[in-house]
């Protein structure tokens, strides 16, 4: 093992530890303890009223899910950067954890009133567009944009969890580090409960024999 190796390391468990803390301070949680699972979760309120892409309506007080990777388990890029099997394997382990993420709430009788799933893309600026192959590829996952208005309290909670978002990438994939990640904003993207059951029932549960033997 070289110095840099060990360092490296060293700095990772750092920040780990670190984001732990912060996770369970905030509410993040794990949904599933399988190291192919890139997602985690937070339950909180919609905060507004929200008509989600296929016509889901919420009210502020109405709780969802918001998505969060698992950092030490997103795949890091290798020295090509960001290459057609990267952005495979990503979509292959991203359809994995958001069918547990159905079958986590199928088996939760207390989560049956979340309607709503939340995740959010960083973009490099706050007036950057959303690049149009990334409504593309959220749009299989059943996912679409709900702009939301920016105010004082999003940008300085953006801006802490920038900062944490750095070292987390600085501690998993050095080499996707960029200072810009700082600046960046985000630009929320939705699905609904239904559309997210009506993706993964069919592949989950066995079809029903209809009384036939």
């Amino acid at each position: 093992m070289t110095v840099e190796t060990s360092v490296q390391r060293s700095f990772a468990r750092v920040v780990f530890a670190f984001d732990s803390r912060l996770r369970r301070r905030n509410g993040v949680f794990d949904y599933i303890d399988s190291p192919d699972c890139i997602l985690r979760v937070r339950l909180e309120r919609a905060g507004r009223r929200i008509i989600l892409p296929d016509g889901i309506r919420l009210d502020p007080a109405d709780r969802i899910i918001e998505l969060h990777f698992r950092n030490e388990y997103f795949p890091p890029m290798d020295a090509n950067g960001a290459t057609v099997a990267w952005a495979r394997r990503v979509a292959r382990l991203m359809d994995l954890s958001l069918k547990e993420l159905y079958k986590y709430l199928q088996g939760r009788s207390d989560l049956t009133d979340v309607a709503g799933i939340r995740a959010v893309m960083l973009l490099r600026s706050s007036d950057q567009a959303v690049p149009v192959q990334f409504e593309r590829i959220a749009s299989r996952f059943g996912f679409g944009p709900v702009p939301e208005p920016d105010t004082l309290a999003r940008r300085l909670r953006r801006v802490g969890q920038n900062v944490v978002g750095l070292l987390l990438v600085l501690a998993s994939n050095p080499r996707a580090a960029r200072l810009d990640f700082l600046l960046r904003s985000g630009a929320p993207f939705f699905t609904s409960r239904r559309r997210l059951e009506e993706r993964y029932r069919e592949r989950v549960e066995p079809p029903s024999s209809d009384g036939l033997s």
